[in-house]
């Protein structure tokens, strides 16, 4: 009996690849019950389905040379100094993690930054802030005795210099002056005279932010307006520099239920989109794809918590993010398409939302995170060519979204995940599509249980040396695979990625040589 603690999820190591047979259907009540089971159970390896398949490529590649893949910095780079960027701590995040480009103020945080002070600084009675600002706001001045805390963006440009990293920076179309607003990115070319990369704000197409504001009520066309403005004061005077426009929120799309009372949250979306589509001077439309659970509470009222029973919360929660994982790119490549043709997209911060906080032990089993991050970028990359930008939110310390523990600053399991990732697609050129068509058919559940899926997700990453990576991902959790062509595989338990760097784990373990790839496995190979 293998430990829940243990190698649930395991990293394989492959050396070549492919070749054809099977297709089955995991959707009946049945398999569900056997795959709750299966994803509940200390040993995962009893009673999994071994199957042959073959691995396809799709022909034709696309360019992924200048995209970038980083972070959200927020105030969370100095734990004692908020708002400052040592090149000690950037150092250490840049070599632990691969990034290629940082952003800043990341998060809700940028909405109501103060550029003339660089600090948030506003009376907060004057409009609705969200909660995570009002607890930032008073961690600030409780660390700062009551003082104003500044962000030192002069350090965070050292580090961008010293790193040669992209710098994404987040303007406040929402509370500041647009006087000031445009004076500020005057005062930054100042200090950092190379390429940047603006936001036009950040989440401003949100439903939420369509509340009254100092007595006004914010909509999309004081937004098109500022937008209007501030995009052509950035091309007339810095044409090197790109701008990205705030696009509206699925939020219909992202939740388990139907309701009625979103409706008009699709109204909104579709007559944002169709208005910030129309300003110019406009490089990229900016998307925030968070993957999201879902507690008990909130599954109870669906028909298949009722048959399934509590037991089975995880494994719904895990169907729903692989569906989700993989219709979201869909559906965000057909607003582009529908608005923003020609549009680069920008994902600015992207990661999983758990009910729980806790990104340790997603859904109960150590690794899932892992997992299904790395199954978002993959399905990202092969969904949509246009992507410019994949920046994870949020690089720090602490729970739930961060990348690394709070008490020992090592690598928690988002950090592993965007290690994994960062290392081959920093180095990459080039992303062509992989194919298992003999895999299981997964399907979603709740609102999306008829989005159907393969089991085995991957690309194959091209470098720009011309070596190919094909990157993989086992989905199911009843069956193992032989791939046909594969001459050596070689396993990592996960947990252990934790504490090491990526250069160690990335070692071949020969004593861990296996012949299939379990369920739930990332495995990876030069070809």
């Amino acid at each position: 009996m293998m430990d829940r603690k243990g190698c649930l999820i395991c990293l394989v190591i492959l050396a070549t690849n492919s070749s054809d047979i099977f297709s089955a259907d995991h959707t009946n009540e049945e398999s569900l019950q056997q795959e709750c089971a299966a994803f509940n159970a200390r040993d995962l390896y009893t009673k999994i389905i071994n199957k042959t398949v073959s691995a396809k490529l799709v022909t034709n590649d696309f360019s992924i040379k200048n995209v970038s893949f980083g972070f959200n910095t927020s105030y969370t780079i100095s734990k004692k100094k908020l708002g400052y960027y040592p090149l000690v701590d950037i150092k250490k995040y840049s070599e632990q993690f691969n990034i290629d480009a940082l952003r800043f103020p990341g998060g809700t945080v940028a909405n109501y930054f103060d550029w003339n002070s660089m600090s948030l600084e506003y009376e907060w009675n004057a409009f609705k802030p969200k909660y995570s600002v009002k607890k930032l706001y008073k961690k600030h001045i409780a660390l700062s005795k009551g003082k104003e805390i500044q962000a030192n963006i002069t350090s965070f440009f050292s580090a961008i210099n010293e790193f040669s990293l992209r710098p994404f920076i987040v303007l406040n179309l929402y509370t500041q002056n647009l006087n000031d607003t445009i004076s500020a990115i005057d005062k930054i070319k100042v200090i950092y005279n190379k390429k940047i990369y603006w936001e036009l704000g950040n989440e401003l197409g949100y439903y939420d932010y369509s509340f009254n504001l100092n007595g006004k009520h914010w909509d999309v066309e004081l937004y098109a307006h500022y937008s209007t403005v501030i995009a052509k004061h950035i091309k007339d005077n810095y044409p090197e520099d790109e701008v990205g426009i705030v696009a509206g929120d699925i939020i219909l799309e992202k939740s388990l239920f139907d309701f009625q009372e979103i409706k008009s949250h699709i109204s909104h979306k579709e007559h944002w989109n169709k208005r910030v589509s129309e300003v110019k001077n406009v490089d990229a439309v900016i998307y925030h794809p968070y993957l999201r659970t879902f507690n008990k509470d909130k599954w109870r009222y669906t028909d298949i918590y009722n048959r399934l029973g509590e037991n089975c919360v995880d494994f719904l929660n895990y169907m729903w993010l692989l569906a989700a994982s993989d219709l979201y790119p869909k559906i965000y490549k057909n607003i582009s398409e529908s608005h923003f043709s020609g549009k680069k997209e920008w994902l600015t911060e992207l990661g999983i939302i758990s009910h729980n906080n806790n990104s340790q032990s997603l859904l109960g089993l150590p690794g899932i995170r892992t997992l299904l991050l790395i199954n978002y970028y993959i399905s990202w990359l092969k969904t949509s060519d246009n992507v410019e930008a994949i920046l994870y939110h949020i690089l720090g310390k602490g729970k739930g979204q961060s990348v690394t523990n709070k008490l020992n600053g090592a690598m928690n399991e988002n950090g592993a995940a965007l290690s994994i990732v960062n290392d081959f697609l920093v180095q990459a050129d080039s992303v062509k599509k992989l194919i298992f068509e003999d895999s299981d058919i997964l399907n979603g559940v709740a609102r999306l249980k008829n989005h159907s899926f393969k089991s085995l997700n991957g690309i194959m990453i091209r470098s720009k040396n011309d070596k190919s990576i094909i990157l993989v991902i086992n989905l199911s959790t009843t069956t193992e695979y032989s791939i046909s062509g594969l001459k050596g595989m070689y396993s990592k338990k996960l947990y252990q990625l934790q504490t090491k760097t990526f250069k160690e784990v990335k070692e071949e373990d020969k004593s861990n040589k296996i012949t299939v790839v379990p369920p739930m496995s990332i495995f990876y190979a030069q070809v």
